[in-house]
């Protein structure tokens, strides 16, 4: 049986776990690292958008559709360990900022079957606010991320997979493992030996804040500038995130988010002006060099790396997983 050391317990490190134990009849022992455990880097606290458009003119992401099966295969997995719904799928309505993307948008809805266009009249039906118009993204998924990742991490643990709450400098520390897979996100290029996942890190902020009583909470997400998330309750809602190249570190900063966040949802949810800020989180997205797509990467002969997914984790993190596996199991 060959020991497999995976770096970090996020979307794609967890990912990368659940196929090497699910995906094959191979056999595989499988350690995962992370100092601060299930989700506690910054795919605990992404939004859970999950749809096949992202990107400022709505055009359909290369791999989209395989990436949104991808992900929902594992959704299911994890849904069934825990024995509840964790996410949603009454779609997503994406709100244009400027006359340039209103025509992007609604080129989209002339050519894409999966994306509709709504008027300001179905908008106020819906999702309330003073949305002008937008599209519905059909199937878009609205996905409680930290539920996920701890269901996932279940069905992992499930089949002999172990977790430890360590950080790890090098990839040296791990010689005694036969394979080594770096998927620690903006991180992954800070690892002795894993230079070759350097990546541009962008800081994403997002803060909660309590729904007013009197106003009719959103039936589905709203993403314009920024994006509005109701917590399940009905009582909250998340709103982010912050792109920040210029920061001192990883740690939330209420001042910055509430500058960068608020004006624009308040733009299409007056009534938050007023709302009580109840907290916020950070993080950092790994973006790539040059490209819009993961990095991928074998570095070795028992070196292998996965990140660079900036905005798109959910989207692409168990379709490049199970890339990276196929590769380990034909070794």
């Amino acid at each position: 049986m060959r020991r497999v050391a995976i770096i970090g317990a996020g979307f794609a490190g967890l990912a990368v776990c659940w196929e090497l134990l699910f995906g094959g009849v191979r056999h595989f022992e499988v350690v995962v690292f992370d100092e601060r455990g299930v989700g506690g880097g910054a795919s605990g606290v992404a939004p859970g958008l999950l749809h096949g458009y992202v990107g400022q003119r709505c055009r359909l992401n290369a791999f989209a559709l395989e990436g949104v099966a991808a992900t929902r295969r594992l959704l299911l997995e994890a849904q069934g360990m825990l024995g509840r719904a964790i996410f949603r799928e009454e779609g997503i309505l994406r709100v244009p900022a400027s006359p340039e993307q209103r025509a992007d948008f609604m080129w989209a809805s002339d050519n894409y079957p999966g994306v509709e266009w709504w008027p300001k009249e179905r908008c106020c039906e819906v999702v309330g606010g003073s949305v002008e118009g937008g599209i519905w993204i059909r199937g878009g998924m609205d996905v409680r991320a930290v539920d996920y990742l701890r269901g996932l991490w279940m069905a992992c643990a499930s089949r002999g997979g172990v977790l430890r709450k360590e950080r790890v400098g090098s990839v040296e520390s791990l010689e005694d493992f036969d394979y080594v897979v770096i998927a620690a996100g903006a991180h992954s290029g800070d690892i002795k030996g894993g230079e070759d996942l350097r990546c541009t890190k962008i800081k994403g902020q997002a803060i909660t804040l309590r729904w007013p009583h009197r106003l009719k909470p959103p039936a589905m997400p709203v993403v314009g500038r920024k994006y509005l998330v109701m917590d399940e309750s009905g009582e909250r809602c998340v709103v982010g995130a912050t792109y920040e190249r210029a920061f001192a570190d990883e740690t939330f900063d209420l001042e910055v988010a509430k500058a960068d966040l608020l004006p624009d949802v308040i733009r299409l949810f007056p009534e938050l002006a007023e709302s009580q800020i109840l907290g916020g989180a950070a993080g950092f997205r790994a973006s790539p060099p040059g490209q819009r797509l993961p990095l991928i990467k074998q570095m070795g002969s028992k070196l292998f790396g996965l990140t660079g997914f900036g905005s798109r984790g959910l989207l692409y993190h168990a379709l490049y997983a199970k890339q990276l596996c196929d590769k380990l199991r034909a070794l």
